[in-house]
């Protein structure tokens, strides 16, 4: 799950108010890894921005995919492989 900035910021705000990790941790519901994570990142990036993930790219692109079981329904997974020019694995 990916955090909000405000929300990161608020959390170290919190700690800067004189408050425990633990005490952090229990109020915004996070883990001690997940507050140190962001306290690093913090420190060596300047700010809390969240990472971008990029999806790994695919054999099969998810939109065709997608709309071939929508007009095939009722398509065994030897079916779609054959479709696809891949193997059922």
């Amino acid at each position: 799950m990916t955090y909000s900035e405000d929300f990161r910021e608020a959390a170290i705000a919190y700690k800067q108010k004189g408050h425990t990790i633990p005490q952090v941790c229990e109020t915004f519901n996070i883990s001690e890894k997940t507050y140190n994570n962001w306290t690093n990142q913090k420190q060596k990036a300047g700010n809390l921005k969240p990472k971008k993930h990029s999806r790994r790219k695919r054999k099969i692109d998810p939109k065709q995919l997608e709309q071939y079981v929508t007009e095939h329904p009722d398509a065994c997974l030897k079916e779609l492989a054959e479709h696809f020019n891949c193997k059922t694995s």
